[in-house]
């Protein structure tokens, strides 16, 4: 879209007195010729100039009938001369000042136009309910869309609302708009009745209590190694930014149990002979005899 010049339309619409009094004061006469000589060295390209004169017309704004019109002619010239960032500022105080609507209709359009060149647009998806910090501003609700920035580089912080973490980075290029989906590990949290190693899909993990927030989703396998008593293990379903709890109650060591115990004889010493015994841990070893045939 071509920026058109708004200059055209001032010539007549600073001729009006201010509305505040019949006739202009001396102000107003002052910001008036200050315009009008603006107007006339735009309409030569003597950008720079122009923009002098209508600079001085805006130290009196209070005296000019349509300051929108005033700041949309400062836009203007700023732009010739390649000052976007100036110009995007100049557009967006005479939208705000000016009493037309279409005048404001036009200077916004004018707006939006430098800011399609100098900055990029990001949209940021989630799939759980959060916020999202975008570099170093405040964290917003997601989805964030269509937020106008810098280019550069950016990273996103996000956090469910149990509290789970996640970070990403984008990169952004001015002109261009971007859209990130922001993907939030699961977390867990174990208790034991009985302190001991915690096994994710037989990966140990740590100790009991054990907390973990970068669990990937989906199904998996928790196994408890007690110190001193029987592994207990569940299967659990892990979702994105939610917490999975975990009481695990491992079953004590039997006090009694049987013990297999293998005694052998080598083939060397004794031919062909070997015993096995099932042994009590609560009674004494039986006697073993052994015969060796002559």
């Amino acid at each position: 879209m071509i920026m058109r010049p708004i200059y055209l339309v001032a010539v007549l619409a600073l001729g009006a007195p201010h509305p505040a009094s019949a006739a202009p004061d001396l102000d107003a006469q002052r910001a008036e010729t200050y315009s009008t000589l603006g107007m006339q060295l735009a309409a030569e390209e003597r950008f720079a100039e122009a923009l002098d004169e209508f600079r001085r017309a805006e130290q009196l704004i209070e005296h000019v009938s349509l300051p929108g019109v005033l700041y949309g002619n400062i836009g203007f010239c700023l732009v010739k001369l390649g000052r976007d960032r100036e110009a995007l500022a100049a557009f967006r105080a005479g939208e705000a000042r000016s009493e037309s609507a279409d005048m404001r209709a036009r200077l916004a359009r004018n707006a939006r136009e430098i800011e399609a060149r100098l900055f990029a647009r990001l949209t940021v998806r989630c799939d759980v309910e959060a916020t999202v910090a975008v570099g170093e501003t405040p964290p917003v609700p997601c989805p964030v869309k269509r937020r106008l920035l810098e280019a550069g580089r950016y990273t996103l912080r996000g956090q469910s609302t149990e509290g789970i973490s996640t970070v990403g980075e984008v990169d952004l290029v001015a002109g261009s708009s971007s859209e990130f989906d922001l993907s939030f590990p699961a977390g867990l949290r174990v208790e034991s009745t009985a302190p001991g190693i915690v096994r994710v899909d037989d990966e140990p993990r740590g100790r009991t209590p054990l907390e973990l927030a970068d669990l990937d989703v989906g199904s998996h396998r928790v196994v408890v190694e007690p110190d001193d008593g029987l592994p207990w293990e569940a299967t659990i379903e892990a979702r994105p930014g939610r917490w999975v709890e975990v009481d695990a109650r491992p079953e004590p060591a039997p006090e009694d149990g049987m013990v297999w115990v293998y005694v052998g004889i080598g083939a060397a010493a004794v031919a062909g002979i070997a015993a096995v015994w099932l042994v009590s841990v609560d009674e004494p070893a039986p006697v073993m005899r052994v015969t060796v045939e002559e």
